[in-house]
């Protein structure tokens, strides 16, 4: 795959290869994968075309924060997710610009048989008139001019049809892989931070009363960083993936299971109250416990995976962002308390 970038026009060859160095330089300086989000956003940091994106970078390099893969990431759905919106709108303009062309199409076609029952009336007229039979062979000779120019206005019109049809088909497909690829993780093939937040405004929107609870689980990967760093961001990657992977077998159909940022996840789970939601954090707890990685080369086994668990259930009118913070608060309680835990929120100190 090419690098995503948003070179302007005006930028001369010589301009873009020196952003490309400074880009690929920076990714090196910072051990970070050249992915294409990863690229793009280093890319347009080295070009200064975005104020907002050069001064979180600069920040988070003042206060010798984690420059990583998974920040430039987050930057990246933060500055550049409407490419994936700007995808969709091309597909819908384009599926418009056919329906639109076959109902050209089909008013042509109307027009053409409106005229070819105007030309029969007018036949049947004259035969009416003039039953001569010398009459007979002009009238056959008009009715099949007539015929025959009908026929081939229906199977232009069958033939346009056919594409039409092949063409919508194709672009909805493409159209419906677009929505996929915008509110769907690359690494995990869990939902993004955007289709999470979306979907978990849905539910709080629905009006949901104390009669039908809805929890949250928020997730972090213990002393991810560590591992990252000694193992490396493809092992990193793998981690990551095996914890998705632990989230989608244990998330029930109702259930919606996503990474929220690096190596932190979330799970909504409709229907379900704070006892049901610590049982099934506990479930997920041990689950990922469990998870065994090994070298393929070396056949090393690597250290085994814990996750910290914060629960949260709503409350009846709340906001997401009020939800969302007090599982966060647990999650904190639980890193606080040592880590490899479940907390509630209930066994937060008022």
């Amino acid at each position: 795959m090419c690098p995503m970038t948003t070179n302007k026009l005006s930028d001369s060859p010589k301009q873009i290869l020196e952003y490309y160095k400074q880009a690929q330089k920076f990714l090196l300086e910072h051990k970070i994968p050249p992915t294409p989000a990863n690229y793009t956003v280093a890319y347009e940091y080295v070009a200064a075309r975005h104020p907002d994106l050069n001064q979180q970078i600069d920040q988070q390099i003042e206060r010798g924060g984690s420059m990583d893969g998974y920040f430039l990431t987050a930057l990246f759905d933060r500055h550049f997710q409407n490419n994936d919106m700007q995808k969709l709108d091309t597909h819908v303009t384009d599926i418009n610009q056919i329906l639109h062309q076959t109902l050209q199409e089909i008013g042509t076609a109307s027009d053409d048989l409106a005229s070819y029952e105007r030309r029969l009336e007018t036949q049947i007229t004259q035969l009416n008139e003039k039953p001569e039979l010398s009459n007979f062979r002009g009238i056959a000779a008009n009715l099949l001019q007539a015929t025959q120019q009908t026929q081939q206005v229906s199977n232009r019109l069958i033939n346009q049809l056919e594409e039409s049809n092949h063409e919508i088909t194709k672009l909805q497909s493409e159209l419906e892989d677009a929505r996929r690829e915008a509110s769907t993780d690359a690494l995990t093939g869990l939902c993004n931070r955007k289709a999470l937040n979306n979907k978990l405004d849905q539910l709080l929107d629905a009006e949901l009363d104390v009669s039908t609870p809805l929890s949250i689980l928020m997730l972090d990967i213990d002393h991810f960083k560590q591992f990252n760093d000694s193992y490396g961001h493809l092992i990193g990657d793998e981690v990551i993936r095996k914890v998705a992977d632990t989230l989608k077998q244990l998330t029930s159909e109702q259930g919606i299971a996503a990474r929220y940022g690096g190596e932190e996840f979330i799970v909504v789970m409709p229907n379900t109250d704070i006892e049901q939601a610590l049982s099934q954090a506990n479930a997920i707890h041990q689950a990922v416990a469990q998870i065994s990685l090994i070298r393929r080369k070396s056949q090393q086994r690597l250290p085994g995976i814990t996750v910290s668990v914060g629960a949260a259930c709503m409350r009846q009118g709340e906001a997401r962002e009020d939800l969302l913070e007090r599982a966060d608060q647990a999650l904190y309680a639980a890193k606080s308390g040592g880590r490899n835990r479940v907390m509630g929120e209930q066994q937060l100190a008022c």
